[in-house]
């Protein structure tokens, strides 16, 4: 049913929609959304056999969500959210699940209820964690991190308003989730809605240290980054772990997100770079996990290709960001050298590989990837593994050299394809046009 409502705003509104982004005609040639270079334009619009934008330079077909990323920078669920609600089918959209508005509502209601705490109230444990991370009750109300005393009364608040089921919907129900001595990271998305939240118990009891609530039609965790909406101006952007590590830097006046616990995906990615920032430091703790994760996500960003200057920040200790402000302090962090992606990618393939496979790794980067810096790589090789620089040139280059005839033989292939459909589409044209052959005369012919 979802699926069928997605198609059919697609299907019916896509050619009105670049109309009114663009102000051309629909049967217009456009430049392509992903801004390749291209000198004309040579993107066009087609209802047959499927509803999208097809570019002749690279190949790529869009549809409406597809031209709302790139038109609007909205992601997928945004785009459709929009699109739902103009075009008249949220009702039908959201049958089964809690509706945008009122998810909005819910957790503005909490919200506004979990801030105005009595901080003499607040228990021990929780006065303890605030102290260790250095979080003041000043901090709490400007970052929006919320105490709730009693549970029960705040649920039969949410029940009498929304609904048992809407509250239930939305996994606030969980016995787990609003339990005492716990703090609450609410979650906005980038234009400051709250629509989720994080619960981080602070007691002893046998309770999850952390919990979320259930996903929704405005939040999905694994697509969520915390402190979006506060990113602002152009200063670089951190990506760090954890709510506590983007506080710290916030209480810096430095732009931060926390992926809390989540794995980077292709969506997180859309996120950071449709902030407009390009300056983008990769900042996790450093443990094996935390570098892992970064390897991960370095190659996310590099097979995405988007338009960033990406840079690695380590610490020098095992701590957690946090933990390395409160200790050190803000300037010797920020004294603490960035690293080229090549150079992270590098030393840490060397780190977990033998000799051999190393090389050939590395090699296998550069296949993939054009924008490493070779002559820095190769220092930092043959200084690790002591084996001659020319060499490794002449291998690390010819492996350049395989992947760019594979890529121009790949280019081939598509403009090959682009013919055969352009023929097609001539062939069908003319007979239609041989079929139809009417001239003037023969309008007035009786």
């Amino acid at each position: 049913m979802e699926q069928d409502i997605i198609n059919e705003i697609n299907d019916l509104y896509l050619a009105s929609y670049i109309t009114s982004m663009t102000g051309k005609s629909i049967k217009s040639k456009f430049m392509c959304f992903t801004g390749h270079d291209d000198k004309t334009p040579s993107m066009v619009y087609y209802d047959k056999p499927f509803v999208h934008m097809r570019c002749f330079g690279c190949g790529k077909t869009f549809n409406i969500y597809d031209a709302a990323y790139y038109l609007e920078g909205l992601s997928f669920k945004d785009a459709l959210y929009k699109f739902a609600k103009q075009y008249g089918y949220e009702d039908k959209l959201y049958e089964n699940q809690v509706k945008p508005d009122t998810v909005i509502k819910v957790f503005d209601k909490l919200k506004k209820f979990a801030l105005n705490f009595d901080p003499k109230y607040l228990k021990s444990s929780v006065k303890q964690y605030l102290e260790y991370k250095q979080i003041s009750i000043d901090d709490m109300k400007r970052y929006g991190i919320g105490y709730i005393g009693n549970n029960k009364y705040v649920l039969n608040m949410l029940n009498n308003e929304f609904g048992v089921d809407t509250v239930s919907a939305l996994g606030l129900d969980n016995p787990v989730l609003l339990v005492e001595e716990s703090i609450l990271f609410f979650i906005n998305n980038k234009y400051g809605k709250t629509v989720g939240l994080t619960r981080r118990y602070c007691g002893n009891k046998n309770y999850p240290k952390y919990v979320n609530v259930k996903n929704n039609v405005l939040y999905k965790k694994s697509d969520t980054l915390y402190g979006l909406d506060l990113v602002a101006g152009k200063k670089p952007l951190y990506i760090v772990e954890g709510q506590t590590d983007a506080i710290s830097l916030w209480k810096n006046n430095v732009n931060a997100v926390a992926i809390s616990g989540t794995a980077f995906n292709e969506n997180t990615l859309h996120e950071v770079y449709n902030t407009g920032i390009h300056n983008i430091i990769l900042c996790f703790d450093n443990d094996t996990a935390g570098t892992e994760a970064t390897y991960k996500v370095v190659n996310l960003f590099y097979e995405s290709n988007i338009d960033v200057n990406l840079y690695v920040k380590q610490l020098d200790q095992d701590l957690d960001i946090d933990e390395y402000i409160n200790k050190y302090g803000f300037k010797q962090f920020e004294s603490i050298p960035v690293q080229e992606p090549f150079e992270f990618i590098t030393k840490y393939i060397l780190q977990n590989n033998d000799t051999y496979h190393a090389v050939e790794q590395i090699g296998d980067m550069f296949a993939k990837y054009n924008s490493f810096n070779l002559l820095n790589c190769i220092d930092i090789i043959s200084t690790n593994l002591n084996v001659p620089k020319d060499k490794l040139y002449n291998y690390l280059n010819n492996r350049i050299i395989q992947a760019k005839l594979q890529n121009i033989n790949q280019y081939m292939v598509n403009i090959e394809e682009n013919l055969k459909k352009l023929k097609q589409d001539y062939e069908y044209l003319l007979e239609r046009h041989l079929f139809a052959n009417t001239d003037v005369g023969q309008v007035f012919d009786g």
